[in-house]
């Protein structure tokens, strides 16, 4: 299950779901990135370790953090960066995450403390493996700019 995972997702929020994970010898850890479609919200990251190795997981996490929207670092708290975003904007504090990793498709469900949720179907990333496409070798003077 380790390595890198990406999925459009739905609910409450919609967006982009990254998921980065890491295999330790008896579980996996790693941080989960929702880059939000509305740009009225900031994208959210969590930190997350799963109990056990197995294909299917369940847990809940606190280490939830904004990133911010100027250089996409994760920033310790919506107080950095709440002048970005309207005064009800809010990050949950407790997030309930469920998955299962069937074939080749890992499928995440959540929900939070302050009632979003949503879901998605992720797939490994193939940025690790090499490329697919066959190399064009063109002359560097097709590449004039007018």
């Amino acid at each position: 299950m380790n390595g890198q995972w990406m999925g459009q997702c739905e609910g409450t929020n919609t967006g982009l779901l990254v998921l980065n994970l890491d295999e330790l010898p008896n579980c996996f850890q790693g941080w989960g990135y929702l880059l939000d479609a509305n740009k009225e919200l900031p994208a959210t990251a969590i930190f997350f370790r799963t109990v056990d190795k197995t294909n299917s997981f369940r847990f809940q996490t606190s280490h939830v953090r904004p990133i911010h929207p100027d250089h996409g670092v994760v920033v310790q708290s919506m107080e950095e960066i709440k002048h970005r975003y309207s005064a009800d904007v809010r990050l949950p504090n407790q997030v309930e995450i469920n998955g299962i990793l069937e074939n080749d498709t890992l499928s995440v469900t959540w929900k939070t403390d302050i009632k979003t949720e949503g879901k998605c179907n992720l797939v490994r990333s193939r940025a690790g493996k090499a490329s697919e496409l066959t190399a064009t070798n063109y002359a560097w003077d097709e590449f004039k700019t007018v």
